[in-house]
C-alpha cells in the first residue's frame, strides 16, 4: 500500500510543479491540488508560499521525485 500511495503521491506532486522547480506555488496548487489549495498555509510549514516535497507529504520518509 506504502508504494501505492507513494506512486500516487510523485505523480500528483509533478502534474502540480508545471516549471519544473519541486516546488508547488499556491497558483499550481489552485489548478492542480484543489484540497490542498483551500488549506495551503497548514501544509506550508515554513511560510515561503511554496511546497516542497516533504510539506506536500507531511513527511520527509520518501525520496524527492525527479521530472523525465
Amino acid at each position: 500500500i506504502a508504494r501505492k500511495m507513494q506512486s500516487k503521491s510523485t505523480i500528483q506532486f509533478l502534474r502540480a510543479d508545471i516549471n519544473h522547480n519541486y516546488l508547488i506555488s499556491t497558483e499550481e496548487a489552485a489548478e492542480h491540488l484543489i484540497y490542498i489549495s483551500k488549506k495551503f498555509s497548514n501544509y506550508d510549514k515554513n511560510q515561503d508560499n511554496s511546497l516542497s516535497w516533504p510539506e506536500f507529504l507531511g513527511h520527509n520518509q520518501w525520496p524527492a521525485p525527479v521530472h523525465e
